[in-house]
């Protein structure tokens, strides 16, 4: 699915884009909120911007996507593969990254207050603060 066609569909009403391909498409600063993309296929998917607060992303594969300055507020990530995605500067608040993988992910100047990380998976994890996790088989505190 191309940025068009998913940006026709929503403003038509469409919220349902479980597991659609949208691997390579570019959304940054599109308004998507309440969206379900669970299951989807979307890496290398550029949101940076984006409005996807209260989003569905329920075991979704994100591999490598970009989420600069992303709202996510309240959106569903659990169970998601998160590997090697830029969160840098996103707001995650009240978030639910409840066994998430988060191998290589840059949560830099993420906002995380209220989020779900338990059961998430780091490993050369960049969290808010600058420093680096490595917790492969972690059970995260939120």
């Amino acid at each position: 699915m191309t940025r068009e066609e998913l940006l026709e569909r929503y403003a038509a009403g469409e919220r349902d884009f479980s597991g659609i391909g949208l691997d390579d498409v570019d959304i940054s600063n599109a308004d998507l909120r309440e969206a379900d993309f669970s299951g989807a296929s979307m890496n290398q998917f550029f949101a940076d911007g984006a409005n996807l607060s209260n989003t569905k992303l329920i075991s979704s594969r994100l591999y490598q996507a970009g989420f600069t300055e992303t709202n996510l507020v309240g959106a569903d990530l659990s169970r998601a593969d998160l590997g090697d995605c830029s969160f840098l500067r996103a707001n995650l608040s009240g978030a639910n990254l409840s066994g998430a993988n988060l191998s290589g992910a840059n949560l830099f100047m993420a906002e995380l207050r209220d989020a779900d990380l338990s059961g998430a998976i780091f490993c050369e994890t960049y969290m808010p603060d600058g420093s680096i996790r490595n917790d492969s088989t972690s059970v995260a505190e939120s």
